[in-house]
Formats: structure tokens, sequence, C-alpha cells
């Protein structure tokens, strides 16, 4: 069963070479579109299409914030959230202070659980790790309950300890 699901989350995963080519297609795909079609605001202030490096961004009016679904090149992200981008009031890209580069929000696209283990075998782990402690802190238990009615109620073990006694000293 556990190799089923490593066997399944290879045939996801993308090679390096390939994510490299579809970045390199859709950044030139973005090019083209930028260099063919005409600007979509003619007044007023707004933010010009971009590519920030993962994704083309089209033209944005002033104070919006720009919503795209998370591209499916990018190996661990997860392709049904969405990126953001924000276009100033003063009609420019959001710039990181940090970095004072332009900077897209792709957080909400990182897979959560993007370490290298599918997520089914992460739940089917996390179910044996709670199965593994409840039975271990069930024996830890049992055996100090034990422990405790040997010291707390004597009588009832008196001939268990005589037996040892004497065992022990002859």
């Amino acid at each position: 069963m556990i190799s089923f699901f490593f066997s399944s989350f290879q045939n996801e995963k993308m090679s390096s070479e390939k994510q490299l080519f579809l970045l390199e297609k859709a950044k030139q795909e973005c090019y083209t579109r930028m260099n063919t079609e005409p600007p979509k605001f003619s007044n007023g202030l707004w933010c010009n299409r971009t590519w920030d490096g993962i994704m083309c961004w089209n033209d944005s009016p002033a104070s919006t914030v720009m919503k795209q679904q998370c591209p499916s090149y990018i190996h661990g992200f997860a392709k049904n959230n969405f990126a953001y981008k924000k276009c100033t009031n003063s009609g420019t890209w959001y710039r990181k202070a940090e970095t004072n580069k332009t900077w897209t929000d792709y957080t909400s696209c990182i897979d959560k659980l993007s370490t290298g283990i599918p997520v089914e075998f992460f739940f089917f782990s996390l179910f044996f790790f709670i199965l593994l402690f409840s039975v271990l802190y069930s024996c830890k238990f049992l055996a100090y309950s034990f422990s405790y009615s040997i010291f707390f109620f004597p009588p009832f073990f008196s001939f268990s300890l005589e037996f040892s006694t004497c065992y022990f000293i002859s």
C-alpha cells in the first residue's frame, strides 16, 4: 500500500528540465502577448503588463489586486489556488520594502504538504503514529496500575512476594 502512494506521487513529479522548458514557453508566450496586444487602459493610472519570472500579468488599473490561478508548470504549486499581484495607488506594481523589487504573492500557491511526501501517505502515517502512541500509552498505564496496586495493596500479592523471597534466600 505504501509503495502505491510513492509510485503514484512519483508519476506526478515533474522533472526540472520539463519545468524549465514550460517556464520558458510561458515566458515567450507572455512577451509575445505583451508585444502584440494593445494596452487595455488609455487614461488614468494603471500598472503595465509584466512577466514576474513565473507568470504573466495583464494591465491593471491603479488600486487593484489582480488574481490568477497558480501555474501548473511549477512543481509543488497547488494548481487550484490563486496568486495575487497588487497595483498600488500610484499605478506601479507593489514592491517589497526589503528588496525594493516588485513582488507577487504566491504564498497560497505553495502546497503546504509539498515535502516530497504525498498527502495520502502523510495522513496514513499520521494515523499509524496516533495508533502506536495510543497502544504504548495504554501499556504504560497498565504497567503503572499494576505497580501501584502492588505497592498499595500488598496483601493481594503477599504469596508472590513470600515465594520470591523464599526462592531468593534458598
